[in-house]
């Protein structure tokens, strides 16, 4: 398996390769180490790296990790995984699904009737909030099958202003 790891603001090429359930090797900028590992806990680790002996904590998730090891805490980043994360979370904040509005508001003006064709963009309605006006638009193409609030409603942030059936 290859790692793209960043540590102390550098990040490192790791290959493993697993030899069995405990034992791997590991090749990190050229440099193979001989690795047996053991979970002593969820949270500490024994281990024996090209006969060195550490004890190490650690602390976090698959995607960053603090390891605590003879004394010195390191900050470890997965590279990959953050960036395939980060590549889902924009991917699906670019595609929004329904008509809500971003923040606490008050609506104040319905730009389209129930049983509209709206066009994927279209702008819907118009909400208010810290004096600012915000324009929602149709999420895809389709038809506006009902309209939850009125003009003058208050409404919560995330709240779905709109059924619209998508066209197929």
């Amino acid at each position: 398996m290859d790692f793209q790891l960043k540590c102390l603001d550098q990040t490192y090429s790791i290959q493993c390769h697993m030899e069995n359930d405990n034992q791997f090797t590991a090749v990190i900028d050229d440099q193979q180490m001989n690795i047996t590992a053991k979970r002593i806990s969820p949270y500490e680790l024994f281990l024996i790296i090209d006969g060195k002996h550490y004890t190490v904590f650690t602390h976090g998730d698959d995607r960053q990790k603090d390891i605590q090891c003879n004394g010195q805490i390191y900050h470890i980043e997965d590279i990959d995984l953050l960036a395939q994360e980060s590549a889902k979370q924009s991917s699906v904040q670019e595609t929004p699904t329904d008509v809500v509005p971003p923040m606490p508001a008050i609506v104040t003006r319905i730009l389209i009737d129930e049983g509209d064709q709206v066009d994927k963009g279209q702008s819907v309605i118009i909400v208010s909030a810290m004096k600012m006006e915000t324009t929602l638009s149709a999420p895809y193409a389709g038809i506006v099958n009902k309209i939850h609030v009125a003009e003058g409603d208050k409404v919560a942030a995330k709240q779905i202003l709109m059924d619209i059936e998508a066209d197929q």
